[in-house]
């Protein structure tokens, strides 16, 4: 079976038998009309372009350069280690260059990249130790970043797969591929550990090829009419960047609520709410997925009832127009600009409709 249906068919089974997290689809409406008028303000500042057909996250100064030789292997060593929290116990906070999150680990590559640490080298980061990774990884204030053994851990095991079967570098996974995304996301899947996300929920294996996916997105948007481009003709990738922030805008929108048990099981063990704690509960995996369902709605939505948008008649015409891109940018500018709103409101019960406020 291809992983875009078994991701479906694992999303529709997880939706039926939910038990901890509930979705009103009654409120889509108020999130679909916020991303309607982002995409209309960025249609008014010219930018509506930029914002249908590349990831605005890929543009940071923190990134390579789309002709820097390294690229790929360096978006490839950013996704893999973009996995697990960044947040730590007691309100500590690990950050590089004031950046927290997935900027702070693109931060603190592309810092020790400019000082001439080969990060995208499989040869060089197999070999790393953990007094290594405390100088490329070091905080602002001396902070540490989470899970800093887990992490240099993955680094030699895909560089070690990198070195064995693709001669050193990413650049040959994406060849060995032939351009076709679905056949990179099951190679991702089945050689790099890392990506190969299977859940067991209700006794039943649970595969939503999430981190697989948002490597091919990147792949897909960075390179482009490049060689190493994608053919997105031959099938479309959904929109699932999704991660707990993420579900904060569900939650905010009244879309996504939990269960009292489920709220009172994170507050009891998770005070910043980052839901770490639930790493591979059945909770978890409830709520990735209905984000992951909630994302792909809104997909559908948009191109069924707005279609492609035109400046002068008030719909786009542009065939590579991509409304999963759209939704994709507005969820990652969302969170930045609105972070602390967002933290206001985390929790809402399922049954109360009340909300918990930290």
């Amino acid at each position: 079976m291809q992983p875009q249906c078994q991701t479906m068919n694992a999303l529709a089974d997880i939706i039926k038998a939910k038990e901890d997290v509930s979705i009103d689809l009654c409120s889509m409406k108020n999130l679909e009309l916020e991303v309607l008028r982002y995409l209309y303000r960025n249609v008014k500042d010219e930018n509506y372009h930029q914002i249908g057909h590349t990831y605005m996250r890929l543009l940071s100064p923190f990134h390579p350069d789309k002709n820097d030789v390294r690229a790929a292997d360096w978006l490839f060593v950013l996704n893999t280690l973009n996995s697990g929290s960044f947040w730590l116990p007691n309100n500590e906070t690990w950050t590089v260059h004031g950046l927290t999150g997935y900027m702070a680990l693109c931060a603190a590559i592309k810092r020790a990249i400019d000082k001439g640490v080969p990060m995208w080298n499989p040869k060089f980061y197999t070999a790393l130790n953990e007094r290594a990774m405390e100088e490329i990884f070091r905080g602002d204030k001396g902070i540490t970043i989470p899970y800093l053994v887990e992490k240099m851990t993955i680094l030699h095991d895909i560089g070690t797969i990198l070195l064995d079967k693709y001669k050193g570098t990413f650049i040959n996974c994406i060849r060995s591929c032939q351009r076709n995304p679905l056949q990179l996301v099951i190679t991702l899947f089945n050689d790099f550990e890392p990506y190969h996300e299977k859940e067991i929920y209700n006794e039943k294996n649970v595969f939503l090829y999430t981190k697989a996916w948002i490597m091919v997105n990147d792949v897909w948007a960075f390179f482009k009419n490049h060689q190493l481009g994608l053919d997105m003709k031959i099938q479309k990738i959904p929109t699932i960047y999704v991660d707990y922030r993420v579900s904060r805008i569900f939650i905010y929108f009244k879309v996504l609520r939990y269960s009292k048990r489920l709220i009172d099981k994170i507050k009891e063990t998770d005070e910043d709410f980052s839901l770490d704690t639930l790493r591979g509960s059945k909770e978890e995996i409830e709520i990735r997925s209905s984000s992951i369902f909630l994302a792909n709605l809104l997909n559908k939505r948009l191109q069924s009832r707005h279609g492609k948008f035109d400046k002068e008649k008030g719909q786009y015409c542009d065939s590579t127009f991509d409304y999963s891109c759209i939704i994709d940018n507005f969820f990652w500018d969302y969170q930045q600009v609105n972070d602390a709103q967002l933290k206001k409101v985390e929790l809402c019960d399922v049954s109360t409709g009340h909300y918990y406020y930290k």
